[in-house]
């Protein structure tokens, strides 16, 4: 079985929603929180890599098609 690993910071430049503001505590949560399909991360994937803070965690479709999260 072939695995497809897409990386975030690649998916982010085609992304044409503006970036959300940083959150401060302050205002509308919602005002803050970009939404993202699962579809448009994963493509024809089930796996992709999430980088944050220089640590990589993997983001996957489980066969039940559940999003497990793990570094």
């Amino acid at each position: 079985m072939e695995k497809t690993v897409h990386r975030i910071s690649d998916l982010s430049r085609h992304e044409s929603a503006v970036p959300a503001a940083p959150d401060d505590g302050a205002g509308d949560e919602r005002a803050s929180v970009r939404r993202v399909e699962s579809a448009r991360l994963f493509e024809s994937g089930r796996e992709v890599i999430i980088v944050h803070r220089d640590q990589e965690y993997r983001l996957r479709i489980t066969k039940s098609d559940k999003l497990i999260l793990t570094k």
